[in-house]
């Protein structure tokens, strides 16, 4: 007599090794999250910085463009300075609940050149899970992480 199928106790090792896997899985994709996050908002800050040398290389508008940091966000903005900008075309980015900035809080482009008097380090972080990156301005205008 032939008997075709799992015993009980196959099952139960089945469902358990299953249910382990799906544990190592989750785990695994909420310790990547902060990592993951920190790469998008870096990328995020470095275009933000870009599109303002470029629409300064350019003269967009007629100006100068900078990006002013926060540490929930970060605004382009055109003018010679975040206080005496013009509020109608600014544009925001909103970091995630989780992701904060530090260090450098305003960056100008020179017309033409796209040189900045303004240098330093721009610091990302992700505080909960202690990682941070971090974004470098030259004289030149160019960035570098």
């Amino acid at each position: 007599m032939v008997h075709r199928g799992f015993t009980l106790v196959e099952l139960l090792i089945v469902i358990a090794l299953t249910g382990l896997l799906l544990g190592g899985a989750v785990v695994f994709a909420f310790s990547a999250l902060p990592v993951l996050q920190l790469a998008a908002e870096r990328q995020a800050v470095e275009d933000v910085l870009r599109r303002a040398q470029e629409r300064t290389v350019n003269g967009d508008q007629g100006g100068v463009w900078g990006v002013h940091l926060e540490s929930d966000r970060a605004t382009l903005f055109q003018g010679t300075s975040y206080v005496e900008r013009d509020l109608d075309v600014d544009e925001v980015r909103v970091f995630p609940s989780s992701v904060r900035a530090s260090g450098l809080s305003d960056v100008v482009f020179q017309i033409r050149t796209g040189e900045t008097a303004q240098t330093g380090t721009i610091t990302l972080t992700v505080p909960d899970a202690g990682r941070s990156v971090s974004l470098e301005v030259n004289a030149n205008g160019l960035v570098s992480s």
